[in-house]
């Protein structure tokens, strides 16, 4: 072997050796929510799935006394009853726009959270309110693709993805929004 190609063996392999050992610990995602906060914005994101079923209800005409006897069971029964009230006695276009509304008031006015830091919040609260949506579709017995046309207008949450998983599932026990929150938060989290 010529000296030149040991020479530049012996470089190659001594390269290679300190960039093993060299090599940078894997980056810690970003943590942009305390445990705290993911625990709150729950719950904010929750009172936005309820808006977003009432809002709903309204617009396509369902009475207000219909949806207060549906609400009368369970321990947020109060609370879901005050919702209806509240609902009820505003102007209501869009039951999106409205849910998404109220879950950004709910995070600033109750959880702290600064506007500049909501987004990503946001994000994962408008993928639970497609999750409840299309659950709720899906078991009144709408095929899929009308469950795509509600929420075509919300591209950015990417809708198409998150119904496909509640229609393609075939459990009937329970909403799936709360699962879908907290797959999209926990990565955005301590």
């Amino acid at each position: 072997m010529s000296p030149t190609r040991l020479t530049l063996a012996t470089l190659l392999l001594s390269m290679s050796l300190v960039a093993c050992t060299t090599a940078p610990k894997p980056v810690k995602p970003i943590q942009l929510y305390s445990k705290k906060e993911v625990i709150q914005l729950s719950y904010c994101s929750e009172l936005a799935d309820t808006a977003y079923y009432i809002a709903s209800a309204k617009l396509k005409g369902r009475s207000k006394q219909a949806l207060i006897n549906e609400f009368t069971q369970g321990q947020t029964a109060q609370i879901d009853i005050n919702a209806v009230q509240r609902i009820y006695s505003t102007d209501v276009d869009n039951a999106m726009d409205y849910a998404i509304n109220l879950f950004e008031q709910c995070a600033v006015k109750v959880v702290n959270v600064s506007p500049t830091r909501i987004k990503i919040a946001n994000y994962c609260a408008q993928k639970s309110i497609v999750a409840s949506g299309a659950y709720a579709l899906k078991q009144s017995g709408a095929p899929k693709m009308d469950a795509y046309l509600e929420f075509a207008s919300y591209k950015p949450t990417r809708p198409y993805e998150v119904i496909d998983s509640i229609y393609d599932n075939n459990s009937r026990h329970q909403n799936p929004s709360e699962g879908v929150w907290n797959a999209c938060i926990d990565v955005m989290s301590e």
